[in-house]
């Protein structure tokens, strides 16, 4: 892939977070590649505009986004609104609503993206013969306006169905003892609990006597054959303070990305609560070398050493996910790189999406994949001991790990946080997984930096 050219700007002296100038020097020039001398300046943490501690105290969006973006025009320009969604999210939310008035017939709405249709299975019989179901049917069809529903009968509703999803594969020692390598979790089309194992596994039938053994009708057992692309799962010349999405080299010496690299993808910005402290982060397979979890990563750039981006200072493996930082620089923005390998569209982080219905699109936008929507397929997927968010398309890449998952505002094109980028399900029904950004927050006790 030839590098694209990128446009010199003038000299701009910005204002941000606290002093990283000072550090420049031992990590790397303060010139970069989208600016000839782009300098940063201290600015001390009480000069904030906002009483939140989770916004960011920088500088107005023009000022920062024409210096750190904008460099070049591309061909394919990404749209303000990358899922095409527009308010459809909030409208599938008024429904879902409705229905959290009832949740023991509540069996879990989807959205089906190839018909525009809203699935909206509920428990007990659809003939009308059930009074209560006939009430929120109506409670539904109310909610719904300009949106097509069509109702199924289920037998569980998705409360009991996921709350049992997260006992059995939190508690999989106690049930099945010495057995590795299960995935699953509710699926919401079969409104039942998936266990599923590769077929070529030597524990295979062990597996399946201990889920007969529940003797459970709400759970079932299934093989697959293993996908070979699947696996846990780096933009290319950023500058601090460092955006969302940055290609990660842990050598420090850069080289073209290519799906068969050992690099990550840079994630979102945090806060930790007890020091109000600005960290980067990624996935904690990224930082992991079998012997300990403090490596050092670079933000690389092609045929140019390495940029300090942060060593891991806090990690957590439950969660994959590891918080990068470097003493003494505020050097992590609430800023994303939305688009493909090369992209120059930068974004402001505005908000934060912790919860989905099945169909809901969401996109990853990472360094080797590029920018791809997806949907999803299941809230609470077990893969190998992950819990996660599971989406029906495989659309990641190896040096995916630790990218953004996320969505953009109509209108501004601000982005909304979803997820941190996990890999790839060995499930073959199911595609690319995300953690949520809840659960990191509570093991690392931190919030994702918001713009203000």
């Amino acid at each position: 892939m030839s590098r694209p050219k990128k446009t010199l700007f003038a000299l701009l002296t910005i204002t941000v977070g606290l002093a990283c100038a000072s550090t420049a020097n031992a990590s790397g020039p303060a010139t970069h590649g989208r600016g000839p001398s782009s300098t940063l300046q201290a600015r001390p943490a009480s000069a904030a505009t906002t009483e939140d501690p989770n916004l960011a105290p920088y500088p107005k969006r023009d000022v920062v986004l024409r210096l750190k973006g904008g460099g070049t025009v591309t061909d394919k320009p990404v749209p303000l609104d990358i899922t095409g969604e527009g308010d459809r999210p909030e409208r599938i939310n008024l429904v879902q609503e409705a229905l959290n008035a009832s949740p023991g017939l509540d069996g879990g709405l989807r959205w089906d993206w190839k018909r525009s249709v809203l699935v909206v299975p509920l428990v007990g019989p659809m003939d009308g013969s059930a009074p209560v179901v006939e009430q929120v049917k109506s409670s539904v069809m109310a909610a719904a306006k300009g949106l097509t529903v069509e109702f199924q009968s289920v037998k569980y509703p998705r409360g009991e169905l996921e709350e049992l999803a997260n006992r059995l594969f939190s508690t999989k020692d106690q049930w099945a003892p010495g057995l590795s390598g299960a995935s699953g979790g509710w699926d919401p089309e079969a409104n039942r609990v998936l266990v599923s194992v590769r077929n070529n596994s030597a524990q295979l039938g062990a597996w399946a006597d201990r889920v007969k053994a529940l003797n459970d009708s709400r759970v079932v057992f299934r093989s697959h054959a293993p996908k070979p692309s699947s696996g846990l799962q780096g933009r290319m010349d950023d500058f601090r303070p460092w955006a969302v999405g940055n290609w990660l080299s842990w050598s420090g010496v850069g080289h073209p990305p290519t799906p068969d690299n050992n690099d990550c993808t840079g994630g979102w910005a945090w806060r930790k609560w007890t020091t109000n402290v600005y960290l980067g982060s990624t996935a904690y397979h990224c930082v992991w070398d079998g012997v300990s979890a403090h490596l050092t990563w670079y933000a690389g750039e092609w045929q140019l050493a390495g940029k300090l981006y942060g060593t891991a200072v806090r990690t957590h493996k439950g969660t994959d996910s590891a918080l990068l930082g470097i003493e003494g620089c505020q050097c992590y923005a609430p800023l994303v790189w939305v688009g493909d390998s090369w992209t120059e569209d930068l974004r402001v982080v505005a908000g934060l999406k912790t919860s989905w219905y099945i169909g809901q699109p969401v996109a990853l936008s990472a360094v080797n994949s590029g920018l791809h929507v997806a949907h999803v397929k299941s809230t609470n997927w077990d893969e190998d001991g992950y819990s996660s968010v599971a989406m029906y398309e495989e659309v990641s890449l190896g040096g995916d790990s630790g990218g953004p998952w996320l969505t953009t505002m109509p209108g501004s094109g601000d982005v909304v946080a979803h997820g941190q980028h996990l890999g790839v399900s060995d499930d073959p029904t199911t595609g690319s997984l995300f953690i949520r950004l809840n659960d990191i927050s509570e093991k690392h006790q931190a919030s994702v930096l918001l713009y203000p």
